[in-house]
């Protein structure tokens, strides 16, 4: 409590939103963060055109993403506002573009709920799941029992033991065409159950959440999460198999302002408005999702030159970023640079959409922008600006 109330005095004596306020917001403990602003996600996000056109911050990251001609969009979000925003001269930020694996971090979302649900727990296991022997009948290679003791928990860790299927390479439809062909799609490695290997196409997310729900991911979303952020049927896109379910492994088709969303409702600990206290999606789920579960190893799936992202912290299918003396940032990446990134120790939000060039260059080129964005001593408001934000967030917490 010493600290929180240092920190209100000094935000107190501070007349403008500076770069010594940014720090100051960062020094505080994990353990007494800010509580965050939170605004109403039906909404778009208010833009801060002041300080989007002449902040510190704001300049900088727009200077670093023109440095990328593969770029389209670059956002940040702070204390409830757009205080950052980029956009490459031929990209319409209003359009959709496919975010690739940040789709992971969504279906993690929807586990999320069905979590809060009652419906699973993180040791509910596939058998369990699919208890008719008739669902299992694509698996040839005497693996069943091993795929069948699979629980939620290691799919969300990526420590399952399933790894990505030899038939990828022979450009066939990724996932499984069919629920069967879900449970089957996924080679094993024995082995390496228990520690972290990147699953890239799998549809068995996509069928455990027909199964418990009797909707489709694309379905649930819409009972559950995109009305209360203000997402029309009609205004994303998901790519679904023969059997009209949606991939659980990537192929969602979203605009900057609902990736935003999706982090601005993590950091908001679930919250859609500040009108009400009803949430989404659990904060437990949230901060579990932001903890340190298993740590990657990306040189399996051809990413071993993204150092970077190696040896990070991992979440439920969020990895973790480690900056020095804070709190380890987690982000939604998708192939070739698409990411949704929740600093709450800053109370910010970074998303980026990408041109993916098939090499995976993206990510080494995208922690460009993403350091820029999440320097915790960068001023992300306007000169004279006040600091009515990330004052009145302090003293909530102090309360």
């Amino acid at each position: 409590m010493k600290i929180i109330a240092s920190a209100v005095s000094l935000l107190a004596s501070l007349s403008s939103c500076n770069a010594e306020a940014s720090l100051l917001r960062a020094t505080i403990s994990t353990d007494d963060r800010p509580t965050p602003t939170v605004i109403d996600l039906s909404q778009d996000i208010p833009r801060d055109e002041a300080a989007i056109s002449s902040s510190p911050g704001s300049k900088a990251v727009q200077e670093a993403a023109a440095e990328d001609p593969l770029l389209r969009n670059a956002m940040v979000i702070e204390n409830g506002s757009i205080v950052s925003s980029y956009h490459r001269d031929d990209v319409d930020p209003n359009e959709t573009h496919e975010v690739n694996s940040v789709t992971k971090s969504w279906m993690s979302l929807l586990f999320g709920i069905m979590v809060d649900d009652g419906l699973l727990s993180l040791d509910t296991t596939l058998g369990e799941i699919f208890s008719n022997d008739d669902e299992w009948a694509d698996v040839t290679d005497g693996s069943t029992d091993f795929r069948k003791g699979v629980t939620v928990r290691e799919l969300l860790t990526m420590t399952s033991g399933l790894i990505d299927n030899h038939r990828m390479s022979q450009g066939t439809t990724h996932g499984g065409q069919s629920l069967e062909g879900a449970l089957s799609y996924p080679d094993v490695d024995i082995e390496v159950k228990g520690e972290w290997e990147y699953l890239i196409n799998s549809n068995i997310f996509s069928y455990i959440i027909v199964e418990l729900t009797g909707m489709t991911p694309r379905q649930f979303s819409a009972e559950r999460v995109m009305g209360k952020l203000g997402v029309g049927e009609d205004e994303y896109g998901w790519g679904q198999n023969d059997d009209g379910v949606e991939a659980g492994g990537g192929a969602m088709f979203l605009t900057p302002m609902q990736m935003a969303k999706f982090g601005q409702l993590y950091l908001q600990g679930g919250r859609t408005s500040p009108s009400n206290d009803e949430r989404v999606i659990s904060e437990e789920w949230i901060d579990a999702s932001f903890t340190h579960h298993s740590t990657t190893d990306w040189s399996s799936v051809g990413m071993g030159h993204v150092n970077r992202l190696n040896g990070n912290p991992y979440g439920y299918l969020f990895c973790g970023i480690e900056y020095p003396s804070r709190s380890t940032v987690y982000c939604a990446f998708g192939t070739g640079g698409q990411l949704v990134c929740v600093d709450r120790d800053l109370g910010r939000v970074l998303i980026a959409t990408r041109e993916n060039n098939g090499k995976n260059e993206g990510f080494s080129d995208m922690f460009n922008v993403v350091d820029v964005a999440l320097e915790k001593t960068l001023s992300f408001c306007a000169p004279n600006g006040g600091l009515s934000g990330i004052s009145s967030t302090v003293e909530s917490r102090a309360e």
